[in-house]
């Protein structure tokens, strides 16, 4: 007879990672607690494509420092921050720096995604981040509390910062080969953002984009794999992460 703990030649032992306890507070007076809400996330989107439409419309924006058709400005503030990098012109020719400032603002903004929004609106307001928050998020995570929300922050915007800086740093050399330093500078600061958040805009002028460099593979490959991992986003690749770590074999 088999004696309880004992190990059986061919037997394999799985051991999995002790997960913290969860502490679930009940209070005898109901307290109103924030949730958030299907309509806050585009009525945050609709307020910053309004702002960003504005000020794309300025003289200041333009290279020809004329005001910008409204409608054109809108279109090029929305396809920003919604990262689809759809243009009525060539955003090199038409916009000036602080055009091309804005426009990249917008697309780090809507590289964010819903979820980072949702995060913001819950520290915001003081809220707690429950069971119900947790599926909203879509994302696995210990704790309890907003200590949840401002760690998913923190991972987010580490995420991002690592991709954008490490395209950047691996873009710079070739756009040195390019431009002059401080125009290679800025555009391959700009190009490691809109790769990274999947955007699509460029600064390459004359409406070609990186069709030129077809015979010159590495910014391709650079911001090819950039926006792939941008695609995946940092909430899949913590997921990918987790599970990885969450089973061992002994």
């Amino acid at each position: 007879m088999q004696r309880l703990g004992q190990r059986l030649p061919g037997n394999v032992v799985v051991r999995r990672r002790r997960q913290r306890p969860e502490t679930v507070r009940v209070s005898l007076t109901r307290r109103r607690q924030f949730r958030p809400r299907p309509w806050m996330v585009p009525a945050a989107f609709a307020a910053l494509i309004g702002l960003g439409a504005l000020l794309l419309a300025l003289p200041i924006a333009s290279e020809s420092r004329e005001w910008t058709n409204g409608w054109d400005a809108l279109f090029t503030s929305t396809s920003a921050l919604c990262v689809t990098g759809l243009v009525r012109f060539d955003t090199a020719e038409h916009f000036s720096f602080f055009g091309e400032a804005v426009i990249l603002v917008l697309i780090q903004l809507g590289g964010l995604g819903v979820t980072i929004y949702a995060g913001m609106l819950i520290l915001l307001v003081g809220g707690q981040f429950g069971l119900r928050g947790r599926d909203f998020f879509g994302i696995e995570l210990m704790g309890d509390g907003d200590r949840d929300v401002r760690r998913l922050m923190r991972r987010a915007a580490l995420f991002m910062l690592t991709l954008e800086a490490t395209t950047f740093l691996l873009l710079l050399p070739w756009s040195l080969t390019q431009w002059d330093p401080l125009p290679a500078l800025w555009r391959a600061f700009f190009h490691s953002l809109s790769a990274a958040n999947c955007a699509g805009f460029d600064l390459m002028g004359g409406t070609r984009s990186f069709t030129g460099q077809v015979e010159d593979p590495y910014p391709l490959a650079v911001m090819g794999v950039s926006t792939f991992i941008g695609a995946l986003s940092f909430v899949t690749v913590f997921n990918l992460r987790a599970g990885m770590r969450r089973w061992t074999l002994d």
